[in-house]
């Protein structure tokens, strides 16, 4: 199988892509199920007997789940923002109604 070149680029000309068709598509989540929608697709119609077509999306979804390990194992790496500074807070406390 070939190396798979996954960036920001593509990733964003997908998502525009998807959100020309479907304006709900700009959120992640819909964009996810358009996604999902069509690997079913193009695996549905792969020239594959049906068990070879569900192992082959039994894979697919293994691989989604180790990209997605390593994006939280990247998110759990990267350093917790910096505290705000209490000097720049500003807003008004009442106490609460009795």
């Amino acid at each position: 199988m070939p190396q798979l070149n996954l960036n920001r680029e593509l990733v964003q000309s997908l998502m525009r892509a998807l959100a020309a068709h479907d304006d709900h598509a700009q959120e992640p989540r819909v964009a996810a199920q358009y996604l999902a929608a069509l690997i079913g697709l193009l695996v549905g119609n792969e020239r594959l007997r049906p068990d070879e077509k569900r192992e082959f999306l039994r894979e697919l979804s293994a691989f989604s789940e180790q990209v997605l390990a390593d994006v939280l194992g990247q998110q759990e790496a990267r350093p917790a923002p910096p505290a705000a500074d209490p000097a720049k807070a500003f807003g008004i406390w009442k106490p609460p109604a009795k």
